[in-house]
């Protein structure tokens, strides 16, 4: 039986090390994300029940009343708008609906930052959509997971779904400060850990297991040596790199790594 050689157990010893890291990243960004959520439940639970203060939430009813709404108020926002939008791909009646007032807000140099799932990028429309606003200047960043969908303008007033299944129902317009400054810090937390757009739509059906095949491929390494980093038999290790190869329509396993760099795909 042959032994890999020390190089490559030093090689998948500093990559392990490399994901143990950025695992670490990650957990500390969903812990953040968990904190912030929390806050702004307790805070939005203290809207419902009444603090005894001067009203500051407004409920729209339907989704006509709500297109009111945003048309009066995005022509009113001067400097930013802050979007996250769950549920995968965007309904082409919605993105119709909000493209003349986003290609107006850029044009007066409002920032517009658009958080969506990952899942979005498998939708032809969402994807011409979001293409043809960052022509434009808008930015678009995806995420496996959004906890509520809401828009965020100026800093100053927030829109929340009044029920998250049943959009159709209507919104809340929020402009309580402390549930502003919880909605921008939870926003801010998942931005931080999203990829861009583009980005996640190349690597989206990548596995982490796939992922560190190609990296290693990229790195020289040998069959062997791929399968005692992922604790796989050697068999399995082939059969993968057969499979990557053809996607990547690469000649060699070397190439196959290369050709997985020049796609972003190890970005």
């Amino acid at each position: 039986m042959s032994t890999p050689s020390s190089g490559g157990l030093e090689f998948s010893r500093r990559l392990m090390a490399l994901i143990e890291d950025q695992q670490g990243q990650i957990f500390a960004l969903a812990t953040a994300a968990e904190e912030r959520e929390l806050e702004l439940a307790r805070l939005m639970e203290r809207i419902v029940t009444g603090s005894g203060q001067a009203p500051t939430v407004e409920t729209l009813h339907g989704v006509e009343e709500v297109r009111r709404w945003l048309s009066d108020q995005q022509e009113r926002t001067t400097t930013e708008a802050l979007a996250m939008s769950p549920g995968g791909g965007q309904s082409e009646a919605a993105m119709r609906a909000g493209l003349p007032l986003d290609e107006a807000a850029l044009a007066r140099g409002v920032r517009l930052r658009n958080l969506y799932l990952t899942s979005a990028t498998r939708s032809a429309a969402t994807r011409r959509h979001v293409r043809h606003l960052s022509d434009l200047g808008a930015e678009y960043r995806t995420t496996p997971s959004l906890p509520l969908r809401m828009l965020l303008l100026d800093g100053e007033v927030a829109l929340l779904p009044i029920k998250a299944d049943q959009t159709s129902l209507g919104a809340l317009v929020v402009r309580t400060p402390a549930v502003l400054t919880g909605l921008r810090a939870l926003f801010d937390t998942y931005w931080q850990g999203a990829l861009p757009f583009g980005r996640v739509q190349q690597t989206a059906d990548l596995t982490d297991q796939e992922r560190l095949v190609v990296t290693m491929l990229a790195d020289g390494a040998q069959d062997q040596e791929v399968a005692t980093a992922l604790g796989v038999s050697l068999r399995t290790v082939r059969r993968m790199v057969a499979a990557l190869s053809e996607r990547l329509d690469s000649q060699s396993r070397f190439q196959t790594g290369v050709n997985a760099v020049r796609k972003g795909w190890l970005d």
